[in-house]
């Protein structure tokens, strides 16, 4: 395998040093975490909000309906997006007229990964021993080897051409029109089958480079095909398909997002023939999601900022290894203890603002778990004496 390490002696003041650097860095993730957490709550209420309005209110009509009968509601159609103009790629003149057109180019190329390795020394100091290795791969972002550690015998040469995307600015969906608002919802997408005319343009740009067809028709392969070598291209081609449903507001004629009674806009594009009731409840899903994945992240925001503060006592500890190791264990606990009623308090306290009968329901449930936790902590501490009497211990 290609690669090679590097070893690193780490002082007790340079470990000392950056766990002081580290206090800042955790205040500021702690205190981060907290508008970011009351944030997500009020985002995901209102667009529950906006979602059950929709719900409730969405009308299904058929794209061919007259746009004056439906001026201002909230209305479903489905059909074929139809384009008034094309979608050129400049470089290599391919156009289409479809809501949109996508090049993905990669090339073959080196990579370099590193993996470090801390082994804790008698006297506070740190042993890093980090391992480099290089592997050849794809990938449609050009990857500098002059930043590699070893750059000599894994240099890759510049890409001649990079990724491209474009979208429709208009078009139609059945009787009424759409512009960039809807277009840029859309997402599904199919291979483009690739004609004689783009593999001569391309060939001009290469040179006497061998190109070979592939895929769908829809990927041209610079180099040798059949093994890879650095530098060798993949252009592949990919159109939007024009098949979708929405869920949007009429304006003289225009589909554009609706404005709900909360205030928030709501503009829903899917692939293929669905539903209303499909798409919105669709939306639930992905608000549901996002919410418990941004609850998540300030969590772990809170939990790694209390860590990152208390590094410097990890530091200090690590002069013997054994009670470094003890002191790591022990600082993942207190971070734990501290922000899971911390989260689940602000989540609450959003809660109460937003949903209050929930809200009150989690305050009572955050004030439980910190309460558990201190009646524990003072069990633990309780002595029984000879006498059978018990005494709290101090600390």
């Amino acid at each position: 395998m290609d690669e090679f390490q590097e070893v690193e002696n780490v002082g007790l003041g340079t470990n000392l040093k950056n766990a002081a650097g580290g206090v800042i860095v955790g205040l500021v993730m702690f205190f981060g975490a907290f508008p970011l957490l009351w944030w997500n709550e009020g985002r995901a209420v209102a667009t529950a909000q906006m979602l059950a309005e929709a719900k409730g209110g969405v009308v299904s009509i058929q794209a061919s309906d007259d746009p004056a009968t439906h001026e201002g509601k909230l209305v479903h159609l489905q059909g074929d997006l139809e384009i008034d103009e094309e979608v050129v790629d400049p470089t290599f003149d391919v156009r289409v007229k479809r809501p949109g057109l996508h090049r993905r180019v990669e090339m073959y190329q080196w990579k370099e990964t590193s993996k470090t390795k801390e082994e804790q020394k008698v006297g506070g100091g740190t042993r890093k021993v980090t391992t480099y290795s290089y592997s050849k791969d794809w990938s449609s972002a050009p990857i500098s080897s002059g930043s590699f550690k070893r750059p000599a015998g894994h240099e890759n040469p510049s890409m001649p051409f990079t990724s491209w995307t474009a979208r429709a600015s208009a078009g139609q969906l059945g009787a009424f029109k759409v512009d960039a608002a809807v277009l840029q919802e859309v997402d599904a997408e199919e291979p483009l089958k690739l004609d004689d005319a783009f593999k001569k343009t391309l060939q001009a740009s290469v040179g006497e480079r061998v190109i070979t067809m592939q895929g769908e028709g829809n990927q041209a392969y610079v180099g040798s095909a059949g093994s890879p070598q650095v530098g060798d291209l993949r252009i592949t081609y990919f159109q939007l398909k024009p098949d979708v449903s929405v869920i949007a507001q009429p304006t003289s004629g225009l589909l554009r997002p609706k404005t709900m009674s909360n205030g928030e806009s709501l503009l829903i594009v899917a692939a293929g023939q669905k539903t209303a009731k499909e798409m919105i409840e669709w939306e639930e899903t992905k608000n549901t999601m996002m919410t418990w994945l941004i609850r998540f992240g300030g969590f772990l925001l809170m939990f790694f900022g209390i860590k990152s503060m208390l590094s410097i006592v990890v530091a200090l500890a690590n002069i013997l290894p054994f009670i470094g190791g003890i002191a790591e264990f022990g600082t993942s606990l207190i971070a734990t203890v501290i922000a899971a009623p911390c989260a689940l308090v602000t989540i609450a306290l959003a809660w109460i603002v937003y949903r209050p009968i929930i809200g009150i329901s989690l305050i009572i449930v955050g004030l439980a778990i910190t309460m558990a936790l201190v009646r524990k902590g003072k069990r633990d501490n309780m002595v029984t004496l000879a006498d059978g009497s018990q005494v709290e211990m101090p600390g």
